[in-house]
């Protein structure tokens, strides 16, 4: 191994060791003993690294990390906590330099681990993290503020397509989702600004690229069920909300709603919410209560965000009222509802789940067209499978070539003949198959059951 790979692994050890003494503070008092070997941990990493390199830099843009102009591909993900502390500090490189101490570690570390260090303005002044390692007198490290245009120079083997940006934000954004359900649970408080995040770059991303962003709406984890529905529900609510004339910052606060549409299952017990057989009436009776244990919550937590509460006890109503929580014959959603209602049902049935199987996502279409149709506006259903298309992004496919292949967007010439990306050959080959009059769509199968890693498939160009 070169000296710069020696380099380039010692850093990612050190910064992983931050970010698990960081989860530990935000778990833990500092002198509680899970906190305090978390933190010797992180020491040691420091005092390795510092005793063989001057320093030790990191970058911080667009939700990913470099190191010496090289991106940190797992730590881009895994590393939230760091992500969200120089977010919230104003600042976008982090700087460890030799001479640092225990003592300055110990005092620097709290610093990341506190919400309050927003950089919300004290006297008129907007107080970064750099402002507060100065005012604590902490030498050796540094948190600071660079230009565009400096870390353009920095980052100088940037090589990330637009596709693996927005997988690897998406996964952070599961990483923030996890830690948001688990703060609900346990009654800790909320970080307001990493959901107002997730659900900017959601309403973002299905604008600039929606088909890619969609395709990630595939991706499953059957122990993160909840954080991987809630933020499809964000994904699709926001690219079906624009496709029926919702606009402006009116997208992004259906995306932030659509966020917390089922807020109210995190206070649900794992035995009920993760049951893998029918519930007892008892416990439908629960699971049946989350839009109004939703809107209490959203009420007590989220003052101030009136789409947030209205979608939380609407989604499950239905078109024609027939669902729950009962309401009066002349009650009338909100187009958000009405919205988010098309989504999570959708999105619902293609998921692992405990105590089912995933529906094929062709199959989710059959049934939100026929049997469930009276549950939906059809105006709404309508727009929402002109966006996925008659084979939905994200699906696997069998082609009349024998080859396998992953839907990659809609082609607005002919909803029946998808985009696509081969998956038996390396790197594959993307196909527009108006183009390929000779090849056709066989079936759609499971991914699973046919050994795709979609995780891969996704991710890549």
């Amino acid at each position: 191994m070169t000296e710069r790979a020696d380099k380039f692994k010692s850093a990612k050890e050190l910064l992983n060791l931050i970010e698990s003494a960081i989860r530990s503070l935000r778990l833990y008092a500092t002198d509680h003993p899970q906190a305090q070997e978390a933190f010797e941990r992180a020491w040691y990493g420091a005092f390795a690294h510092l005793n063989n390199y001057d320093r030790a830099v990191y970058d911080f843009e667009d939700g990913q990390i470099f190191h010496d102009g090289a991106l940190m591909v797992d730590e881009s993900v895994a590393c939230t906590e760091i992500i969200s502390a120089l977010e919230r500090g104003l600042g976008n490189r982090l700087i460890f330099e030799q001479g640092l101490t225990r003592e300055l570690l110990a005092a620097f570390l709290p610093l990341l681990a506190d919400d309050n260090t927003d950089g919300s303005p004290v006297d008129g002044k907007d107080i970064s993290l750099s402002d507060q390692i100065r005012d604590l007198d902490l030498e050796h490290v540094k948190v600071k503020r660079m230009s565009r245009r400096m870390m353009k120079k920095k980052v100088t083997k940037k090589s990330v397509s637009r596709r693996e940006a927005l997988y690897l934000r998406y996964e952070r954004a599961i990483g923030d989702l996890s830690t948001l359900f688990d703060n609900v649970r346990s009654g800790r408080s909320l970080n307001l600004t990493k959901i107002r995040s997730i659900a900017a770059w959601a309403a973002k991303a299905t604008g600039t690229d929606r088909d890619c962003a969609l395709s990630l709406t595939a991706l499953r984890n059957r122990d993160e069920y909840l954080c991987h529905h809630s933020l499809n529900v964000a994904l699709f609510s926001s690219a079906l909300g624009r496709a029926a004339g919702v606009q402006g910052n009116d997208i992004e606060t259906l995306a932030f709603a659509a966020l917390l549409h089922d807020v109210g299952k995190a206070t649900l017990p794992a035995k009920v919410l993760k049951k893998p057989g029918p519930l007892t009436s008892e416990e439908w009776t629960r699971m049946a209560g989350h839009p109004a244990g939703g809107t209490r919550l959203i009420n007590k937590v989220f003052q101030g965000e009136p789409a947030a509460f209205v979608i939380a006890f609407e989604h499950h109503l239905g078109a024609d009222l027939s669902g729950y929580p009962r309401v009066t014959d002349d009650w009338r959603q909100h187009l958000f509802s009405r919205i988010v209602q098309v989504t999570d049902v959708y999105d619902g049935m293609t998921a692992d789940r405990s105590y089912r199987r995933p529906k094929l996502r062709s199959e989710a279409v059959v049934l939100i067209l026929g049997d469930l149709a009276h549950l939906f506006e059809p105006a709404l259903v309508r727009l929402f499978f002109q966006l996925l298309g008659v084979y939905p992004i994200g699906s696997v496919v069998r082609l009349s070539s024998g080859e396998m292949a992953l839907v990659r967007g809609v082609d607005p010439a002919d909803l029946c003949r998808p985009i696509v990306k081969t998956l038996t050959d390396s790197p594959g080959r993307l196909l527009r198959l108006v183009e390929n009059p000779s090849i056709t769509i066989e079936e759609v199968v499971d991914a699973r059951a046919a050994g795709v890693n979609l995780s891969h498939a996704l991710s890549t160009d």
